[in-house]
């Protein structure tokens, strides 16, 4: 009998903004052609792999769930296919084909029957750094509403930074400021169960920063990761998913001060109370998502990983194979460009090729203990990976210019034969 004894997820795709949400217990990120859902297990206390909602035949561009069903999720596709899903059952419930050449690269409810049209341009000493000019392209990042108010909104420009923005009165509240001039947020997400607090993440370097709206500066930076951020989403725990009474009590405490809250921005008590001595981190999750693919869940209040995949492929695979000399070792090969050799016990990725090899098709472990992978590629020909000394040791440019090397078998008893087939007939 044959049985499942793991699932090795793909990444979450870094194309696309709108491909991580939350609701309640559950989140959900998306790769290429695939929605992969998590649920909290509530008797061991962590999230566990859910669904696999797989029917797209072209990348998904935005996932979104129902406000008012929580069991459905809609899903929409760059050829303009917009499915939605029962989670439980893994079944689609419905779908809608687009109508001519109309596309779907968003998904968003709108509620109310008059719109309102506001339009907001930060002053130029705020968007341009020195020495730029005021036609300087500063685009908008990312954005979040306040959800204690309609008129507040967090902004974020490339350039410019992150500014709590009064909509309707055209001004900035606050301007925040990062520690470097070199750092750029990349995503960001309100903490619900704090008012007045938010979190960031950066495009490099994988730092996670807590902001209060009453300071300019972080109130904590943690590099979490050594990766850039993709996307984040912030999941609102309640204290009873916490067993550290003592950590539980603090927050209780905060929170009743800051029961006579109207809004993120109303009077805060002094800043030179919230210190970091007397500071508590709220308790919160924090879905995030990097740029290499990998996923993971971070407990905000403990400050550590619930769980981290830590990179994951972007694209489909398209090859895998064991290690000859150990069936604890897997490797892949993927749409993405990249090599990876997992440890199947653990389920993490041991090693990862440095990329950039557009299409990978086929790989071949190398005989006894060379330590090599030959792959053959669409565009690069093939090539041998040493992944003790990650990076390419040889490559193999036998067959036609730009054409695909779709096989390559290393001989497992002569180390000085690879063979390999192609596109041009060879």
């Amino acid at each position: 009998m044959v049985r499942q004894v793991a699932l090795l997820p793909a990444g979450c795709q870094p194309w696309h903004h709108d491909v991580v949400v939350a609701c309640g217990n559950r989140f959900a990120y998306a790769a290429t052609l695939a929605i992969y859902v998590y649920e909290l297990d509530q008797r061991n206390n962590e999230h566990r792999l859910l669904s696999i909602l797989a029917e797209h035949k072209k990348t998904i561009s935005t996932i979104s769930w129902c406000p008012e069903k929580p069991d459905y999720l809609a899903s929409a596709s760059l050829d303009g296919l917009v499915l939605v899903w029962d989670i439980e059952r893994q079944h689609i419930v419905a779908s809608q084909y687009p109508i001519k050449r109309q596309s779907t690269s968003a998904l968003s409810a709108i509620s109310g029957n008059k719109a309102h049209k506001h339009v907001f341009k930060p002053d130029a000493a705020l968007s341009a750094s020195a020495g730029d000019s005021d036609d300087t392209e500063d685009p908008v990042v990312t954005l979040e509403w306040d959800p204690l108010s309609s008129d507040y909104l967090l902004l974020c420009n490339r350039i410019a930074g992150v500014r709590l923005v009064d909509v309707p009165g055209q001004s900035v509240i606050m301007f925040f400021t990062l520690p470097s001039a070199a750092s750029r947020v990349q995503t960001m997400g309100w903490v619900h169960n704090a008012p007045g607090m938010f979190v960031t993440g950066d495009c490099a370097g994988g730092i996670l920063r807590v902001w209060s709206v009453s300071k300019s500066a972080p109130i904590q930076n943690m590099k979490i990761k050594r990766t850039g951020f993709h996307k984040l989403k912030v999941i609102h725990s309640t204290a009873r998913d916490h067993s550290n009474n003592h950590d539980i009590k603090l927050f209780a405490d905060n929170k009743l001060e800051n029961m006579h809250h109207v809004s993120s921005t109303s009077e805060s008590k002094s800043p030179a109370l919230t210190t970091l001595s007397r500071f508590t981190l709220p308790h919160a999750h924090v879905v995030c998502t990097f740029r290499d693919g990998g996923v993971g869940l971070y407990d905000l209040g403990r400050k550590k990983w619930n769980f981290l995949r830590d990179q994951g492929h972007i694209e489909t695979i398209f090859d895998c194979k064991f290690e000859p000399e150990n069936p604890d070792h897997l490797a892949t090969a993927s749409f993405d460009g990249t090599i990876k050799i997992w440890d199947i016990p653990t389920m993490t990725c041991l090693k990862s090729s440095p990329g950039n090899e557009g299409i990978v098709y086929h790989i071949s472990w190398a005989p006894a203990d060379l330590n090599c992978i030959a792959a053959c590629t669409a565009r690069q020909g093939a090539f041998i990976w040493d992944f003790q000394k990650d990076k390419i040791i040889k490559r193999l440019s036998n067959h036609a210019p730009k054409t695909s090397v779709y096989c390559i078998v290393w001989n497992q008893t002569d180390s000085k034969s690879i063979m390999t087939s192609g596109q041009d007939g060879n």
